[in-house]
């Protein structure tokens, strides 16, 4: 007499569950390989502006592990910049580069808030919140201590 194993019904479930899984896993690979596909299309397009933005024109073959942190940080704003996002967050960029880069990123900031979308701003720069934001929030070790107009919240 030979015995010979069944499939119980845990081994169907896993068998199951692994097809559902590759599936999922096709679908998401399939999204993401759309939507790099979309992002470079739009960098390209993008790509002359970028790059005279940043002011990176005389580096632009340079690998960019051989870039300073400030010209990193120089294309980190202006690729962000020029993707068109819905919501734009910025976090201390202003510390990057003299004071003409910085005025450019400021005027690039209010370009995306002008065409109605969300400029996220964190700095120290109490002149350059002033300047920029028409309402903020006041974080305290984390949590928010002060929210509304800009020139109220820095009283406080």
């Amino acid at each position: 007499m030979s015995w010979l194993p069944t499939r119980t019904e845990s081994e169907a479930e896993l068998e199951l569950n692994n097809d559902a899984t590759e599936k999922l896993i096709a679908d998401r690979t399939s999204e993401l390989k759309t939507s790099v596909a979309r992002t470079r299309s739009i960098l390209d397009a993008a790509l002359d502006a970028i790059v005279s933005f940043a002011e990176i024109d005389r580096f632009v073959d340079t690998p960019v592990k051989h870039y300073s942190s400030g010209m990193q940080g120089r294309l980190a704003f202006a690729v962000t910049a020029h993707l068109e996002p819905e919501i734009l967050l910025i976090d201390e960029v202003l510390a990057v580069g003299d004071a003409s880069f910085q005025k450019k990123c400021l005027g690039k900031m209010g370009e995306v808030a002008r065409a109605g979308r969300t400029v996220l701003f964190v700095s120290h720069n109490m002149a350059a919140v002033r300047a920029f934001c028409r309402t903020s929030l006041l974080l305290n070790a984390g949590r928010l201590t002060e929210a509304g107009e800009t020139h109220q919240v820095l009283l406080s």
